[in-house]
């Protein structure tokens, strides 16, 4: 990984590293990440406020030597081998600035606006776990690539055109955790890997220049999953093929009818990856997560700005016959009945433009996790 700063201590890892026996397995990696920050600033100067969102979800199956005599693990790309891979996610930012010039009376508007995505060719993870310590670490990384705009209206006065720029954010996240379980960062160790959860909230109110304001808001979370690969995977797929292809989310009716818009039914099966015609029966447990967008109203420009909510465009159904075959279920997450995944999960469209990312966790009763995929 290039553009990591090196993350595991070297004392630690140097014997370990010279007792590394072959592992005769791989390892199926998923990390999914997202970052929002907000920030608003007030002087006599210059207001402005922004926005920025970005999400990746990754995973690869990595071919290493991973096991130890005493189970300490390490796994290095690209060091291991990586024999797949996929990546997919989005970043857009967009801020809004006024310019006073209070000795002349003039105003200049300005807005920055930029999308992009995740490079393909620039992403890594490394992590270690040693049992007898009870101590692992995570760093992992992702590049994203923004195209924009920079819009002005001295330049439309002017009469020359918006300027455009291409650049890359550099996004590194992980902890090393000595204290298991005392930590923002929790390292659970499954029968057959790991799941590591991080994230926090920062706010800083540090001013640039004295008389002025200035927040930012900053919110990161990131969810990992360190498998051994079974010999057999976990697909998403949908209870109605036909339904899918043509499906595109539906907000509420303008008339106010309504308030909310159409669904979608999904739904995890299990397959013998030496026989996929036949899905297993084997009784299991699926944690969802879904993560939304939560675009400003629910049809373009309405309803006016007054009356529009910011909430999450797609929602898990938490209805009360919904609720009947999970035990738990929110906005956002939901767990079913032990034993009783093979029952659908339920997501409500609020917004004719909403989009999403959906993902599946399996337990089986013998404590193995899987991390779904997607059809």
């Amino acid at each position: 990984m290039k553009y990591l700063a090196p993350f595991f201590l070297s004392a630690l890892c140097l014997p370990f590293f010279q007792n590394k026996k072959q592992g005769g397995f791989k390892w199926r990696v998923t990390f999914n990440y997202s970052k929002t920050i907000n920030s608003s600033r007030q002087s006599p100067y210059i207001e402005s406020t922004g926005s920025l969102k970005m999400q990746a979800s990754v995973t690869m199956l990595i071919d290493g030597e991973p096991s130890f005599d005493n189970g300490h693990v390490i796994i290095q790309t690209p060091a291991d081998k990586v024999i797949s891979f996929s990546i997919t996610g989005s970043v857009s930012e967009n801020t809004e600035y006024k310019v006073k010039f209070p000795g002349v009376g003039i105003t200049e508007d300005r807005t920055d606006k930029y999308e992009g995505k995740p490079d393909e060719s620039e992403q890594g993870i490394e992590f270690e776990y040693d049992p007898k310590m009870a101590q692992g670490g995570i760093n992992a990384g992702i590049r994203f690539n923004k195209v924009g705009s920079y819009q002005n209206n001295m330049y439309h006065l002017a009469g020359e055109p918006d300027r455009h720029f291409s650049y890359e954010i550099k996004e590194d996240f992980g902890a090393y955790t000595s204290d298991i379980g005392s930590s923002e960062d929790i390292i659970k160790v499954v029968k057959n890997g790991f799941i590591i959860d991080g994230g926090k909230t920062e706010t800083d109110n540090k001013p640039i220049q004295p008389g002025e304001t200035d927040t930012r808001t900053t919110t990161t979370q990131y969810h990992v999953t360190i498998m051994k690969e079974t010999d057999f995977d976990v697909v998403i797929v949908p209870v109605n093929d036909e339904q899918y292809k043509k499906w595109l989310p539906v907000g509420p009716a303008l008339t106010g009818e309504t308030e909310k818009g159409n669904s979608i039914g999904l739904k995890v099966i299990l397959l013998n990856k030496k026989n996929p015609s036949q899905p297993l029966t084997a009784p299991y447990t699926v944690q969802w997560n879904l993560k939304s967008s939560d675009e400003v109203g629910f049809c373009m420009n309405f309803p006016d700005e007054k009356k529009a909510d910011q909430k999450t465009d797609l929602r898990f159904d938490q209805s009360a016959n919904a609720k009947i075959d999970f035990e738990s279920i929110t906005e956002s997450k939901a767990v079913s009945k032990k034993g009783k995944g093979n029952v659908p999960v339920n997501i409500i469209s609020y917004d004719y433009g909403g989009f999403g990312t959906i993902t599946a966790m399996v337990t089986l009763e013998d404590g193995t996790v899987v991390q779904a995929v997607s059809k």
